[in-house]
């Protein structure tokens, strides 16, 4: 992808010198999606394309519809239709254009995952649906030498622990010395739990900080001595916990 400044979509705010001095080799950074580097607008494109609230859309919506379109046991149209089964009107071509319109870098998200690359091996973990994964695949990652594992691939979603494991199967990841970076606490604390290391994601800046402090205090290569330390959930102000 291009990464001129005039084109705003990869126009970035400085976050700091280069990681790449700093960061350990050995280390395994998987980065949520959806919120964390790209913004999401899926409640404005649900409220778009019924005329509700989401609260009140949600409400409404048959419980589990959602996440089984993301874990690929339906199609996208089998979503609308349920949704309409329900009596929830719904404009499909509104909904998208509100979704398509809404997509961009989270600020600085963009520059953190380009200097997490250079020195590291990169995963994107997500949630989202597969007709709209392939869009942000084509429009934000496109050229770009990531792995990418979704819950429409494996069939299940985080915070589950299969996820996890499937996720740490598929690419031979140590979970010792791998980091999730997500926005969502439970999430983190899903990963936690299997000994990965987390950090609750408020913005670049922070994760930058966060992410370096991690790397830091992860074990050292394999063949060198081990240094004992405590899992931590990294996140701002009260979100920052020991976990087992």
């Amino acid at each position: 992808m291009s990464s001129q400044a005039s084109d705003p979509e990869h126009a970035e705010d400085p976050i700091g010198p280069p990681a790449a001095a700093r960061l350990t080799p050995a280390a395994v950074v998987v980065f949520d999606v959806m919120d964390t580097l790209i913004a999401d607008p899926y409640r404005e494109a649900h409220q778009s394309a019924t005329g509700m609230t989401f609260e009140g859309f949600d409400a409404l919506r048959p419980d589990g519809v959602y996440h089984a379109f993301e874990r690929a046991e339906i199609r996208e149209h089998s979503y609308w239709d349920a949704l309409r089964q329900a009596k929830i009107p719904v404009d499909v071509a509104r909904f998208h254009a509100a979704r398509l319109a809404g997509y961009r870098w989270l600020p600085g998200a963009r520059a953190l995952l380009l200097e997490t690359m250079r020195t590291h091996r990169v995963v994107l973990a997500t949630n989202y649906p597969a007709e709209w994964l392939a869009d942000l695949r084509e429009r934000f990652f496109n050229g770009l030498e990531l792995m990418i594992c979704a819950s429409c691939e494996l069939g299940v979603r985080k915070p589950s622990s299969a996820f996890y494991q499937h996720l740490a199967a598929r690419f031979a990841l140590d979970p010792r010395i791998t980091v999730l970076i997500d926005d969502t606490v439970a999430n983190v604390d899903a990963a936690i739990a299997l000994g990965w290391e987390g950090i609750v994601f408020r913005g670049a800046v922070e994760a930058r900080q966060r992410l370096d402090s991690r790397l830091r205090s992860l074990p050292p290569p394999p063949g060198a001595p081990p240094g004992g330390r405590s899992r931590v959930r990294d996140g701002s102000g009260p979100d920052v916990r020991r976990g087992g």
